[in-house]
């Protein structure tokens, strides 16, 4: 069995912004936040011989509030990094990552 794809350096960083700023027509700038996450290098097998690289990932949201309810865009992968994570079966099977992905939501609430 291979051992546990760990790899020597995480990181996961969020910057926070909350902000009640004014817009127009009743409208609000709400919270935004931007993730940088790392994963370093791994191996995924007990003689180090099969190699994983490491990926950075860059996400960000913004929400806008308005008298018609809440609108968030939301992007992760936003460099459209290729990368791939060990799959937790054989040494070489991977799981490619997800690729650049915006999505734009509304809800209101009545």
């Amino acid at each position: 069995m291979p051992a546990a794809c760990s790899p020597h350096h995480s990181v996961n960083t969020t910057v926070l912004l909350r902000t009640t700023l004014s817009l127009v027509c009743g409208t609000a700038l709400g919270s935004q936040w931007l993730t940088v996450r790392h994963s370093g290098d791994c191996y995924t097998n007990n003689a180090n011989s099969d190699q994983v690289a490491g990926h950075t990932l860059l996400d960000a949201q913004l929400i806008w509030q308005s008298s018609l309810g809440r609108f968030t865009l939301r992007g992760r992968n936003l460099t459209d990094k290729l990368y791939a994570n060990w799959s937790g079966y054989g040494p070489t099977q991977l799981y490619l990552g997800a690729p650049r992905r915006v999505d734009f939501t509304f809800n209101r609430s009545f």
